[in-house]
Protein backbone atom coordinates (compact mmCIF):
# COMPACT_ATOMS: atom_id res chain seq x y z
CA UNK A 1 0.00 0.00 0.00
CA UNK A 2 2.84 2.26 1.02
CA UNK A 3 4.27 1.39 -2.43
CA UNK A 4 1.18 2.32 -4.54
CA UNK A 5 0.46 5.39 -2.62
CA UNK A 6 4.20 6.70 -3.35
CA UNK A 7 4.00 5.72 -6.73
CA UNK A 8 0.59 8.11 -7.18
CA UNK A 9 2.05 10.44 -6.00
CA UNK A 10 4.94 10.35 -8.21
CA UNK A 11 3.53 9.99 -11.32
CA UNK A 12 0.84 12.54 -10.89
CA UNK A 13 3.23 14.84 -9.53
CA UNK A 14 5.41 14.42 -13.07
CA UNK A 15 1.92 13.92 -15.41
CA UNK A 16 1.11 17.86 -13.32
CA UNK A 17 4.77 18.50 -14.57
CA UNK A 18 5.05 17.59 -18.04
CA UNK A 19 1.37 19.09 -18.90
CA UNK A 20 2.34 22.85 -18.00
CA UNK A 21 5.81 22.22 -19.22
CA UNK A 22 5.68 24.69 -22.55
CA UNK A 23 2.25 26.77 -21.21
CA UNK A 24 4.91 30.08 -19.81
CA UNK A 25 7.71 29.74 -22.15
CA UNK A 26 10.31 32.36 -21.17
CA UNK A 27 13.22 34.54 -23.00
CA UNK A 28 15.42 34.99 -20.00
CA UNK A 29 19.37 34.06 -20.77
CA UNK A 30 21.85 32.84 -17.93
CA UNK A 31 25.23 31.91 -17.92
CA UNK A 32 26.08 28.19 -16.86
CA UNK A 33 27.36 29.79 -13.25
CA UNK A 34 24.43 31.74 -12.72
CA UNK A 35 22.33 31.72 -9.88
CA UNK A 36 19.57 30.21 -11.39
CA UNK A 37 21.73 27.16 -13.15
CA UNK A 38 23.38 26.36 -10.05
CA UNK A 39 19.99 26.23 -8.35
CA UNK A 40 19.13 24.21 -11.20
CA UNK A 41 22.21 21.99 -10.63
CA UNK A 42 21.97 21.65 -6.59
CA UNK A 43 17.76 20.09 -7.16
CA UNK A 44 19.01 17.85 -9.94
CA UNK A 45 21.74 16.52 -7.52
CA UNK A 46 19.34 16.41 -4.48
CA UNK A 47 17.03 14.84 -5.71
CA UNK A 48 19.30 11.74 -7.15
CA UNK A 49 20.52 11.61 -4.10
CA UNK A 50 17.16 11.93 -2.66
CA UNK A 51 16.08 8.92 -5.41
CA UNK A 52 19.15 6.80 -4.95
CA UNK A 53 17.89 6.72 -0.71
CA UNK A 54 14.59 5.81 -1.56
CA UNK A 55 15.51 2.89 -3.97
CA UNK A 56 17.81 1.71 -0.55
CA UNK A 57 15.23 1.57 1.51
CA UNK A 58 12.30 0.35 -0.43
CA UNK A 59 13.86 -2.36 -2.74
CA UNK A 60 14.46 -4.96 0.12
CA UNK A 61 10.55 -4.57 0.89
CA UNK A 62 9.35 -4.91 -2.84
CA UNK A 63 12.03 -7.39 -2.95
CA UNK A 64 10.52 -9.71 0.27
CA UNK A 65 6.91 -8.20 -0.86
CA UNK A 66 7.12 -10.27 -4.55
CA UNK A 67 8.02 -13.54 -2.47
CA UNK A 68 11.54 -13.27 -3.78
CA UNK A 69 13.14 -14.04 -0.92
CA UNK A 70 15.00 -11.63 2.06
CA UNK A 71 17.83 -8.87 0.87
CA UNK A 72 19.55 -5.69 2.82
CA UNK A 73 20.93 -3.06 1.76
CA UNK A 74 23.48 -1.58 3.85
CA UNK A 75 26.42 1.05 4.06
CA UNK A 76 28.57 -0.52 1.02
CA UNK A 77 25.34 0.66 -1.53
CA UNK A 78 24.81 4.12 0.02
CA UNK A 79 28.87 4.78 0.46
CA UNK A 80 29.46 4.02 -3.57
CA UNK A 81 26.15 5.50 -4.55
CA UNK A 82 25.40 8.84 -2.59
CA UNK A 83 28.72 9.92 -2.04
CA UNK A 84 29.28 11.35 -6.08
CA UNK A 85 26.44 13.48 -5.68
CA UNK A 86 26.87 15.02 -2.45
CA UNK A 87 30.55 15.72 -3.69
CA UNK A 88 28.69 17.83 -6.50
CA UNK A 89 26.03 19.56 -4.39
CA UNK A 90 29.68 20.70 -2.58
CA UNK A 91 31.04 22.22 -5.65
CA UNK A 92 27.80 23.90 -6.69
CA UNK A 93 28.21 25.43 -2.90
CA UNK A 94 31.64 26.81 -3.04
CA UNK A 95 30.66 28.56 -5.93
CA UNK A 96 27.32 29.98 -4.87
CA UNK A 97 28.66 33.08 -2.72
CA UNK A 98 29.82 34.24 -6.20
CA UNK A 99 25.98 33.61 -7.97
CA UNK A 100 24.00 37.10 -9.52
CA UNK A 101 20.87 36.22 -11.20
CA UNK A 102 21.69 35.51 -15.05
CA UNK A 103 25.65 35.94 -14.68
CA UNK A 104 28.41 35.31 -11.78
CA UNK A 105 30.02 38.34 -10.27
CA UNK A 106 32.82 39.54 -12.28
CA UNK A 107 36.41 40.01 -10.83
CA UNK A 108 35.82 37.47 -8.11
CA UNK A 109 36.57 34.37 -10.27
CA UNK A 110 40.74 35.11 -9.26
CA UNK A 111 39.98 34.90 -5.62
CA UNK A 112 37.37 31.80 -5.67
CA UNK A 113 40.73 30.16 -7.24
CA UNK A 114 43.15 31.59 -5.16
CA UNK A 115 40.49 29.65 -2.45
CA UNK A 116 40.01 26.23 -4.13
CA UNK A 117 43.70 26.32 -4.09
CA UNK A 118 44.24 26.85 -0.62
CA UNK A 119 41.30 24.17 0.15
CA UNK A 120 43.14 21.46 -1.80
CA UNK A 121 46.44 22.36 -0.05
CA UNK A 122 44.63 22.05 3.26
CA UNK A 123 42.47 19.15 2.54
CA UNK A 124 44.92 17.13 1.62
CA UNK A 125 47.42 17.76 4.20
CA UNK A 126 44.92 17.42 6.73
CA UNK A 127 43.88 14.12 5.15
CA UNK A 128 47.70 13.06 5.21
CA UNK A 129 47.62 13.74 9.02
CA UNK A 130 45.64 9.85 9.41
CA UNK A 131 47.07 6.59 9.53
CA UNK A 132 45.71 5.68 6.03
CA UNK A 133 45.37 8.03 2.96
CA UNK A 134 42.06 7.61 1.67
CA UNK A 135 41.52 9.69 -1.79
CA UNK A 136 37.82 10.24 -0.93
CA UNK A 137 38.45 11.42 2.19
CA UNK A 138 40.87 13.60 0.55
CA UNK A 139 37.96 15.16 -1.96
CA UNK A 140 35.50 15.70 0.67
CA UNK A 141 37.61 17.48 2.82
CA UNK A 142 39.15 19.41 0.32
CA UNK A 143 35.16 20.17 -1.12
CA UNK A 144 34.30 21.01 2.43
CA UNK A 145 37.19 23.06 3.38
CA UNK A 146 36.26 25.35 -0.01
CA UNK A 147 32.71 25.91 1.25
CA UNK A 148 33.35 27.04 4.60
CA UNK A 149 36.28 29.28 2.99
CA UNK A 150 34.57 30.36 -0.23
CA UNK A 151 31.29 31.62 2.40
CA UNK A 152 33.39 32.88 4.98
CA UNK A 153 35.78 35.08 2.16
CA UNK A 154 32.84 36.71 0.38
CA UNK A 155 30.44 37.77 3.77
CA UNK A 156 29.17 41.32 2.55
CA UNK A 157 27.11 43.23 4.82
CA UNK A 158 25.78 40.18 6.76
CA UNK A 159 22.22 40.08 6.76
CA UNK A 160 19.34 37.37 8.35
CA UNK A 161 18.75 35.63 5.18
CA UNK A 162 22.73 35.68 3.95
CA UNK A 163 23.48 34.54 8.06
CA UNK A 164 21.18 31.65 7.09
CA UNK A 165 22.89 30.92 3.86
CA UNK A 166 26.09 31.14 5.44
CA UNK A 167 25.27 28.97 8.41
CA UNK A 168 23.16 26.12 6.36
CA UNK A 169 26.28 25.76 3.97
CA UNK A 170 28.80 25.98 6.61
CA UNK A 171 26.43 23.35 8.38
CA UNK A 172 26.34 20.56 5.34
CA UNK A 173 30.32 21.23 4.86
CA UNK A 174 30.63 20.57 8.95
CA UNK A 175 28.27 17.31 8.73
CA UNK A 176 29.79 16.04 5.76
CA UNK A 177 33.53 16.55 7.46
CA UNK A 178 32.22 14.26 10.54
CA UNK A 179 30.52 11.90 8.04
CA UNK A 180 33.59 10.95 6.12
CA UNK A 181 35.96 10.48 8.79
CA UNK A 182 33.80 8.59 11.29
CA UNK A 183 33.23 6.10 8.20
CA UNK A 184 36.67 5.66 7.64
CA UNK A 185 38.44 6.18 10.48
CA UNK A 186 36.33 5.11 13.17
CA UNK A 187 37.29 1.34 15.13
CA UNK A 188 36.49 -1.09 17.59
CA UNK A 189 37.63 -3.94 19.00
CA UNK A 190 36.30 -7.03 21.32
CA UNK A 191 38.42 -8.31 24.29
CA UNK A 192 38.63 -10.13 27.46
CA UNK A 193 39.64 -8.02 30.35
CA UNK A 194 40.13 -7.77 34.04
CA UNK A 195 41.58 -5.30 36.67
CA UNK A 196 45.07 -4.67 36.20
CA UNK A 197 44.90 -5.37 32.41
CA UNK A 198 45.58 -2.84 29.14
CA UNK A 199 44.28 -3.21 25.65
CA UNK A 200 45.39 -0.66 22.75
CA UNK A 201 43.07 0.77 19.95
CA UNK A 202 43.95 3.37 17.23
CA UNK A 203 47.04 4.64 19.50
CA UNK A 204 45.39 4.64 22.77
CA UNK A 205 45.51 2.56 25.60
CA UNK A 206 42.87 1.43 27.95
CA UNK A 207 43.60 0.65 31.23
CA UNK A 208 41.27 -1.53 32.91
CA UNK A 209 41.51 0.16 36.56
CA UNK A 210 39.05 -1.84 38.98
CA UNK A 211 36.02 -2.69 39.07
CA UNK A 212 32.72 -1.60 41.48
CA UNK A 213 30.09 -2.71 42.85
CA UNK A 214 26.76 -0.33 43.05
CA UNK A 215 23.43 -0.44 44.44
CA UNK A 216 21.24 1.63 42.17
CA UNK A 217 17.59 2.56 43.64
CA UNK A 218 15.74 -0.83 41.67
CA UNK A 219 18.76 -2.87 40.58
CA UNK A 220 22.97 -3.42 41.16
CA UNK A 221 25.57 -3.12 39.01
CA UNK A 222 29.12 -4.10 38.49
CA UNK A 223 31.13 -0.89 36.67
CA UNK A 224 34.27 -1.06 35.03
CA UNK A 225 36.70 2.21 35.72
CA UNK A 226 38.43 2.25 32.81
CA UNK A 227 41.04 5.33 31.40
CA UNK A 228 41.81 6.22 27.89
CA UNK A 229 45.70 7.26 27.70
CA UNK A 230 47.82 8.52 24.88
CA UNK A 231 51.24 8.92 25.16
CA UNK A 232 50.99 8.60 28.57
CA UNK A 233 48.69 11.36 29.61
CA UNK A 234 44.73 10.28 30.25
CA UNK A 235 42.15 11.54 27.88
CA UNK A 236 39.40 9.91 29.40
CA UNK A 237 38.30 7.97 31.53
CA UNK A 238 34.58 5.77 31.09
CA UNK A 239 32.60 3.64 33.66
CA UNK A 240 30.80 1.50 31.63
CA UNK A 241 27.91 -1.03 33.92
CA UNK A 242 26.51 -4.19 33.72
CA UNK A 243 23.16 -4.01 35.94
CA UNK A 244 20.70 -6.35 37.48
CA UNK A 245 17.61 -5.59 37.54
CA UNK A 246 16.06 -7.79 40.77
CA UNK A 247 12.28 -7.41 39.59
CA UNK A 248 12.19 -7.95 36.01
CA UNK A 249 15.37 -10.54 36.34
CA UNK A 250 17.04 -9.21 33.21
CA UNK A 251 20.61 -7.50 32.81
CA UNK A 252 21.31 -4.17 30.82
CA UNK A 253 24.37 -3.22 29.73
CA UNK A 254 24.94 1.13 30.33
CA UNK A 255 28.21 1.99 28.15
CA UNK A 256 30.99 4.04 29.08
CA UNK A 257 31.14 7.40 27.19
CA UNK A 258 33.65 10.03 27.06
CA UNK A 259 33.93 12.65 24.30
CA UNK A 260 35.15 16.06 22.99
CA UNK A 261 35.57 17.80 20.06
CA UNK A 262 37.75 15.34 18.19
CA UNK A 263 36.67 12.19 19.24
CA UNK A 264 34.05 10.10 20.82
CA UNK A 265 35.13 7.08 22.92
CA UNK A 266 32.48 3.93 24.07
CA UNK A 267 33.17 0.91 26.11
CA UNK A 268 30.19 -1.76 26.69
CA UNK A 269 30.28 -4.07 29.45
CA UNK A 270 29.38 -7.42 28.39
CA UNK A 271 29.08 -11.03 30.45
CA UNK A 272 31.65 -12.31 33.04
CA UNK A 273 33.62 -14.46 31.58
CA UNK A 274 35.67 -15.84 34.85
CA UNK A 275 36.03 -14.74 38.46
CA UNK A 276 37.51 -10.98 37.00
CA UNK A 277 37.54 -10.30 33.60
CA UNK A 278 34.62 -9.35 31.33
CA UNK A 279 33.90 -9.60 27.75
CA UNK A 280 34.76 -5.99 26.77
CA UNK A 281 33.59 -3.85 23.36
CA UNK A 282 35.67 -0.52 22.83
CA UNK A 283 34.39 1.97 19.96
CA UNK A 284 36.72 5.01 18.22
CA UNK A 285 34.66 6.92 16.65
CA UNK A 286 36.64 10.28 15.18
CA UNK A 287 34.50 13.81 14.56
CA UNK A 288 31.34 12.13 15.08
CA UNK A 289 30.19 14.90 17.30
CA UNK A 290 30.63 16.85 14.15
CA UNK A 291 27.90 15.05 12.56
CA UNK A 292 24.99 16.86 14.89
CA UNK A 293 27.44 20.27 15.39
CA UNK A 294 26.27 20.24 11.51
CA UNK A 295 22.90 19.47 11.78
CA UNK A 296 22.33 22.20 14.44
CA UNK A 297 24.23 24.74 12.09
CA UNK A 298 21.97 23.54 9.17
CA UNK A 299 18.79 24.03 11.45
CA UNK A 300 19.95 27.46 12.76
CA UNK A 301 20.64 28.83 9.47
CA UNK A 302 17.13 27.21 8.11
CA UNK A 303 15.41 29.44 11.07
CA UNK A 304 17.54 32.61 10.31
CA UNK A 305 15.85 32.63 6.43
CA UNK A 306 12.30 31.73 7.17
CA UNK A 307 12.72 34.66 9.99
CA UNK A 308 13.92 36.55 7.40
CA UNK A 309 11.45 35.94 4.99
CA UNK A 310 8.65 36.49 7.71
CA UNK A 311 10.21 39.98 8.74
CA UNK A 312 9.87 40.83 4.54
CA UNK A 313 6.64 39.70 4.23
CA UNK A 314 5.59 41.64 7.39
CA UNK A 315 7.52 45.22 6.18
CA UNK A 316 5.42 44.63 2.56
CA UNK A 317 2.32 44.22 4.40
CA UNK A 318 2.81 47.38 6.52
CA UNK A 319 3.97 49.47 3.41
CA UNK A 320 0.75 48.24 1.62
CA UNK A 321 -1.42 49.46 4.18
CA UNK A 322 -0.04 53.00 4.40
CA UNK A 323 -0.35 52.85 0.65
CA UNK A 324 -4.18 52.36 1.35
CA UNK A 325 -4.52 54.81 4.11
CA UNK A 326 -2.85 57.73 2.15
Amino acid sequence: MLLLLLGVAIVGALTLFALRANTQPSVARFSLFSREALLLMANVLLSIATLIVLIGTFYPMLFTALGLGSISVGAPYFNSTVVPPVLLILMVMGLSPLSRWKSMASGQIKWLAALALLALIAGGAAALMFDRFYPMVAAALVLSLWVIASHLAFVRQLSLRRLGVLLAHCGVAVTTIGITLSSYYSTEIGVKMGPGSQRALSGYQFHYDETNLLVGPNYTAEQAVIRVTREGNEVARLMPERRHYTVRTMLMSEPGISWNLLADWYVVMGEKVDKQSYALRFHHKPFIRWVWGGGLLMVLGSGFSLWSKRNRKGKSFNCHQDEVAI
